[in-house]
């Protein structure tokens, strides 16, 4: 059967496969369609989130009385995907028997799953709350019971979603605590097929490849550090943090450290009782005493209704300092859950511009648009077609997201 794979119900199948390969960015909704007009892939753009404001008592509008606008910055960088295949033309009417299973579910899915991967890398580690087992137990039903809790009392009545691996449900399994289990959902189904695990704790949870473990270094490596000073510049939050003397290790992507005096903030900026947890973006090597730059969440906390980190007294990220601490246990390899609102994954699709000379096919299918291109070579007769999806996507807002820290038993 000759295809072009250029026809709607084609380019809907292979939609459709690509969608399937990425749950994680499914309970996604756009928030800045108004602001990537003109923007360029490739590039990473500052879009803004609104201020909540300051609410005070009484009708008079005090002197002390912030009435300061504050837009919260968030960084994201606009992608392209892009999937290529080359067919001469005999092969197309001879080798192409089946467009679906020939091509939109091997071409389709690993295009999904390489969007999916690449969100995982950039998003998965922004949140403000990290949870965890009880103290010497191996059980990660707590974390996930933790996670969600907190994320329904900071926004009563959102959805939640929860993504993790396939290993870390198997372990959950495996060390069931008072009969707890995924249960059935409806609703999981729906959104998720066959990589629905079910609900537990107020959240549908689904299974999502490429999520991260964290190994946790040895107690010396985490013991004796402290924080100095933080910033946030752009939307990039830096925490420098020491350690003691001699201590020359690398902490990796992942790790959380802890201020016994630092609260995180609900969705509109006011203090929880939950610790906020300075989550490392990256991995970062200590050099004894010397101050080292750790890229971590934004941190805004200033005293108004973008805030997300609540420290008594503390006006600016600037003054965040104290002995830091990790809540996890030395040597443990840690598989993490991310639990998220449905609203604060932020997926946008990029307009492309069709090729001169080229046939080209647009469609859109549950919020994914991908476009088609085929070109030929009349010298060599091969047609060249293309699967691009350019996309815009990423954590909008880390207190609407918890990393749950499940060991691996």
């Amino acid at each position: 059967m000759a295809s072009s794979f250029i026809n709607s119900k084609s380019v809907k199948i292979f939609i459709a496969d690509v969608i399937d390969a990425m749950p994680y960015i499914k309970a996604s909704v756009s928030h800045f369609a108004d602001q990537i007009v003109g923007k360029k892939a490739g590039e990473s753009y500052y879009f803004v989130l609104r201020d909540a404001g300051n609410p005070t008592e009484g009708l008079t509008i005090a002197d002390g009385d912030d009435t300061t606008v504050v837009e919260k910055q968030v960084k994201l960088t606009i992608k392209n995907e892009k999937n290529v295949v080359d067919l001469n033309v005999l092969q197309s009417v001879v080798d192409v028997e089946d467009f679906k299973t020939e091509i939109a579910d091997t071409y389709g899915l690993r295009l999904g799953a390489e969007i999916q991967k690449k969100v995982i890398e950039t998003s998965y580690f922004k949140a403000t709350v990290a949870t965890y087992p009880n103290a010497g137990s191996d059980n990660g039903w707590p974390a996930l019971a933790r996670a969600t809790a907190h994320l329904r009392a900071i926004r009563n009545g959102a959805k939640v979603f929860g993504h993790l691996a396939p290993e870390a449900e198997a372990n959950l399994s495996q060390s069931a605590l008072n009969n707890f289990k995924f249960a059935d959902s409806a609703l999981g189904q729906k959104w998720y097929g066959e990589n629905s695990i079910g609900r537990f704790g107020g959240a549908d949870w689904a299974y999502v490849t490429d999520t991260p473990t964290v190994t946790i270094p040895a107690a010396s490596a985490i013991s004796g550090i402290s924080a100095a000073s933080a910033v946030t510049a752009d939307g990039v939050g830096t925490l420098y943090i020491s350690g003691p003397t001699g201590n020359t290790a690398t902490l990796p992507a992942g790790l959380p450290l802890q201020l016994t005096s630092a609260y995180a903030c609900n969705s509109v900026g006011m203090a929880t009782n939950t610790k906020f947890s300075f989550i490392l973006q990256s991995a970062v090597t200590l050099n004894g005493t010397a101050l080292i730059p750790a890229t971590v969440q934004s941190l805004v906390a200033e005293d108004i209704g973008s805030r997300n980190i609540y420290i008594s007294g503390v006006t600016a990220a600037s003054a965040v300092s104290g002995a830091l601490t990790c809540p996890l246990s030395a040597g443990v390899v840690y598989d993490v859950a991310q639990v998220r609102c449905n609203e604060v994954m932020n997926w946008d699709n990029i307009p492309l511009d069709d090729i001169a000379g080229a046939e080209t096919a647009n469609e859109e299918v549950g919020g994914v648009k991908l476009k088609v291109t085929k070109f030929g070579n009349v010298g060599t007769m091969v047609n060249k077609t293309r699967w691009d999806v350019g996309y815009l996507a990423g954590i909008v807002d880390e207190r609407l997201v918890v990393d749950a820290y499940l060991p691996r038993v």
